[in-house]
């Protein structure tokens, strides 16, 4: 095709030589192809080419040769050919849009006698341009980091005024997979604009560089193409917290691993949240990536590093610390009561202050009676079923010791097994579904100034009551969970008569 489309150049080249050689040229009126024309790349069908004044050609001697020739890249192709007796009954021309790639010219070309004489002529119409325009398609920023986000905007070359939708693809370096949906999108949407999230990579993918590519379809289901938009992703790696550390005296150090970054090209901002979820405070004087802390709390730091060729600031959160102060403890136990019934009798003594799962990891406990340790007594509850001298000692991870208060059992052979029962009062029914009754068994202290306590079995208070002591009186912990509660009751005048009952509250 190359070569025959060489030699139709060459023979035009001649017949113009010929022309200026023996003056034999007639003047023509140059005829036209119309206004150049704009295609989206991408589409399909067919474009007419309309030739307009034709009536007023000179015309020679039948019959005319013509062909329609497309140039691209510097290169002529033979789109069609063919004779004609008449320039006037030139028909118009249907050009397939799909065959054009890029920006071209259309030419017209043809060959004909000017007389008898068969003198040659030719008849050169106005080139046409054939425009090709693409998606317009950018990017906010060409540059992101790791857990942010770029947008895209989409436009598609629209000539009719036609809807569109579109599809959002990018190739992943870490499965190979170079088409993508971008996150949050479907193959073909309606939005021109949508977010694109930075993926997190591992730090073996560092800084790496990601294509983007829209697709855009008319109602035709013709479609665009974009070019490739190119954006990178700074990864800072992951900087790491210890899962818990504890301050034995007045302060610990927290260091933060930096998983291969380079502390100078680093920025820190330590925070401090005094429950896990509260607001966080910042630590102002936190400026490297080691911190004394000398407060119990939750702890996090914030890395940020500056990209040195456009500016953007990168930055990564480590987990979450706890520190607990574990020199500060100040274990207490309870009782929940101090007589023995009989000897198959056992009462339960528990730690009061507010342990968690987490403390919990930190210490060891030993109950001792009399002085002496008790054998495999080591859990934060003992049955004790003899009477005598009782107390617990914590021993926490700085191998430090912490006595309990003493608590004193006393043992009465004589009295019936009513375990929730003095000469005071009494507790019923046991256990209960959350409504318990208090009932004052000496009337001697009706009226009096009470303290109606209420305990978990972690020691933290669930109700007080201070008013006067009635004959009976309701204890309500239906909104509460299922477990063991303490009643600790308090005669007010000389603090001298106490009593504590264990009850369970229970669905069953």
């Amino acid at each position: 095709m190359k070569k025959t489309i060489q030699k139709l150049r060459t023979a035009v080249l001649l017949i113009y030589l010929s022309f200026f050689t023996h003056a034999l040229v007639v003047a023509q009126t140059m005829p036209d192809l119309g206004n150049d024309i704009t295609i989206c790349k991408g589409s399909s069908g067919t474009r007419t080419i309309s030739i307009t004044n034709k009536n007023n050609i000179t015309e020679g001697t039948a019959p005319y040769r013509y062909s329609w020739l497309l140039l691209n890249g510097g290169e002529y192709t033979m789109l069609a050919n063919g004779t004609v007796e008449s320039l006037l009954n030139l028909e118009d021309y249907s050009l397939d849009i799909s065959q054009i790639k890029s920006t071209s010219i259309l030419r017209l070309e043809i060959i004909g006698s000017l007389n008898e004489n068969n003198e040659i002529s030719i008849y050169l119409f106005d080139d046409k341009e054939i425009i090709v325009q693409k998606p317009t398609v950018s990017l906010s920023s060409s540059t992101a980091c790791e857990n942010s986000n770029t947008f895209i905007y989409a436009q598609a070359c629209n000539i009719d005024n036609s809807p569109y939708t579109y599809s959002y693809v990018y190739n992943d370096p870490l499965d190979n997979n170079y088409n993508t949906p971008i996150t949050n999108t479907t193959e073909w949407m309606s939005d021109d604009t949508v977010v694109f999230f930075m993926p997190n990579y591992t730090n073996d993918v560092i800084d790496k560089e990601i294509n983007i590519r829209v697709r855009i379809k008319d109602a035709n289901n013709d479609i665009q193409e974009s070019d490739i938009l190119k954006v990178k992703v700074l990864n800072l790696g992951q900087p790491a917290l210890q899962v818990f550390k504890y301050m034995c005296t007045d302060r610990v150090k927290l260091d933060l691993q930096l998983d291969g970054m380079v502390e100078s090209e680093l920025t820190f901002q330590w925070f401090r949240y005094y429950e896990n979820g509260d607001s966080l405070i910042l630590i102002n004087d936190s400026v490297n990536s080691s911190l004394y802390a000398n407060e119990a709390g939750y702890y996090q730091v914030i890395v940020s590093k500056t990209n040195n060729t456009d500016g953007t600031i990168c930055t990564r959160a480590s987990g979450r610390i706890k520190v607990i102060n574990v020199g500060n403890v100040d274990p207490n136990i309870m009782a929940e009561r101090n007589e023995l019934y009989n000897t198959e009798d056992s009462i339960l003594l528990s730690f009061t202050f507010p342990f968690d799962l987490f403390t919990l990891d930190l210490i060891h406990v030993q109950w001792y009676k009399n002085n002496l340790p008790i054998e495999n007594a080591n859990a934060l509850t003992y049955y004790a079923k003899e009477q005598g001298n009782y107390r617990a000692v914590l021993f926490d991870i700085c191998n430090e010791q912490t006595n309990s208060n003493p608590i004193t059992l006393v043992q009465y052979i004589t009295k019936t097994n009513e375990v929730l029962k003095n000469e005071l009062f009494e507790v019923y029914p046991n256990p209960s579904k959350g409504i318990f009754t208090l009932e004052c068994l000496n009337q001697v202290y009706l009226n009096e100034d009470v303290n109606i306590k209420i305990v978990d079995i972690y020691g933290k208070v669930i109700s007080e009551n201070i008013g006067k002591l009635f004959e009976k009186q309701t204890i309500d912990l239906k909104g509460k969970s299922d477990g063991i509660y303490f009643v600790n009751i308090t005669l007010l005048k000389n603090n001298k008569e106490s009593s504590i009952f264990k009850i369970i509250k229970t669905n069953n």
